[in-house]
């Protein structure tokens, strides 16, 4: 076979980090209804304070619903495994030195995760997922690459570094996507909505990552780490997505687009702090007064949302009091 290339949708609905991008852009490229696996898993943000980052209670779930093999160090012919793992439909995580792929300009030596998930033996070259750095203000996006043999080789990690683990990975025979329960996303907004979790979790991760743009240790650092923010408005689109689905014509999805507005808002004060340097208590300020803003609006609105569901019958009295906040926080 001089040619594969395997279905991968190159604009997954999170694409912060690979761990969630690349197996949400695999399931989406196959075709896939993505909603029961993002409204189940992508609607309760956690703050991880081991990582110092903001993600999802679920986010991982997609990426364990596939099967997987680690290999630790490439074959002597690199390039033949390749092509007979992609062959079998199973896709290539790698760590590659992105200063040796000459398909993106990149000044920076370090490695990278790439998903591999084509190439064409005729032009010589593989077909790559990943994320490459605009600039030098800590702003990556995930995009699709091309790079020919030759970089590959050039870019693999030498021998001895831990980062030549492969992973391959490959959706089971009888796979089964994830279903949408509209309970279930209800039950995960109201959740949201009340505070019904503990510290860490949903409205109040807010506290904390106002804190960490407040505290010493990270308002010295420079330039800002943007991907907590990005994460911030991924929720957001997200939940304005669903709110598109279900209610469309209601009063809360206008609302809700004020607050994505602020999260963006968040995102390009932070950037312009990363490329100038100057005024940093005044735009530190400017972020946490967006974040508060945020945490004391996005409850009201949400409450409105259930309203308007039941209102419009998407959801019904009976599993309106199914998942009343007072008893789910009484269990």
């Amino acid at each position: 076979m001089n040619s594969i290339i395997l279905p991968f949708d190159p604009n997954p609905s999170i694409n912060v980090f690979s761990f969630w991008s690349n197996y949400l852009g695999i399931l989406s490229g196959a075709g896939y209804d993505m909603r029961g696996v993002l409204y189940n898993n992508y609607i309760t943000l956690i703050y991880a304070i081991a990582a110092d980052h903001l993600g999802f209670i679920g986010g991982l779930r997609a990426k364990w619903s596939f099967r997987h093999k680690i290999v630790f160090s490439p074959p002597k012919d690199p390039i033949r495994f390749m092509e007979q793992t992609l062959s079998e439909k199973k896709y290539i995580t790698i760590m590659l030195n992105s200063l040796h792929l000459s398909s993106i300009s990149s000044n920076h030596e370090g490695y990278h995760d790439w998903l591999i998930y084509g190439y064409d033996s005729e032009e010589r070259k593989f077909y790559a997922a990943g994320y490459v750095l605009q600039s030098d203000y800590s702003v990556f996006t995930y995009e699709t690459i091309q790079f020919s043999y030759e970089d590959f080789i050039s870019a693999l990690p030498p021998k001895g570094k831990k980062v030549r683990k492969i992973l391959l990975s490959w959706l089971p025979s009888r796979y089964h996507v994830q279903k949408f329960s509209l309970i279930k996303l209800y039950i995960n907004l109201i959740f949201y909505a009340y505070n019904v979790l503990p510290t860490l979790f949903n409205g109040r991760v807010y506290p904390v990552f106002i804190k960490r743009f407040e505290c010493s240790h990270f308002g010295n650092d420079y330039p800002f780490d943007l991907r907590p923010l990005k994460v911030l408005i991924e929720h957001k689109k997200l939940l304005l997505r669903m709110m598109a689905e279900l209610v469309p014509d209601g009063l809360a999805i206008v609302e809700f687009r004020e607050i994505l507005n602020l999260a963006e808002k968040v995102l390009m004060v932070a950037l312009k702090y990363n490329i100038t340097g100057k005024n940093k208590q005044q735009k530190t300020l400017a972020i946490c007064n967006a974040l508060r803003e945020i945490r004391n609006r996005e409850p009201r609105i949400l409450r409105r949302f259930f309203h308007e569901l039941i209102d419009m019958g998407v959801v019904g009295a009976h599993q309106s009091a199914a998942a009343d906040p007072h008893q789910l926080h009484a269990q």
